[in-house]
């Protein structure tokens, strides 16, 4: 269950729906010893399944290898909802893509 505010509790796995994932690897530029440093990324796009404004969602995204429990890195975002937060896109609404990489 998600609490938003002064809302009633949001159930999140009826309420949203994970769209068009991509992942891959992104160029994080040179580490400390001049080697390239690619880190895993994720996007998507979240759609809202309800009938209600979503006005505010935090997404926290943690990389690991399969079947591993160490964690490669972490994100955490913000997915902060628009005047028109019931349809997924659009700049701004819960339904934008949302990219995070590692450290």
């Amino acid at each position: 269950m998600l609490s938003l505010g002064c809302s009633p509790a949001v159930d999140v796995p009826s309420a949203l729906r994970i769209t068009e994932v991509s992942s891959g690897w992104f160029d994080a530029g040179l580490d400390n010893l001049g080697r390239n440093k690619l880190v895993p990324t994720v996007s998507f796009r979240l759609e809202n399944l309800t009938s209600d404004t979503l006005q505010y969602l935090q997404i926290n995204g943690v990389f690991r290898r399969r079947n591993e429990t160490e964690e490669w890195g972490d994100a955490f975002v913000g997915a902060v909802g628009g005047k028109d937060s019931r349809r997924a896109g659009g700049p701004g609404s819960c339904g934008s893509s949302r990219r995070a990489a590692t450290r």
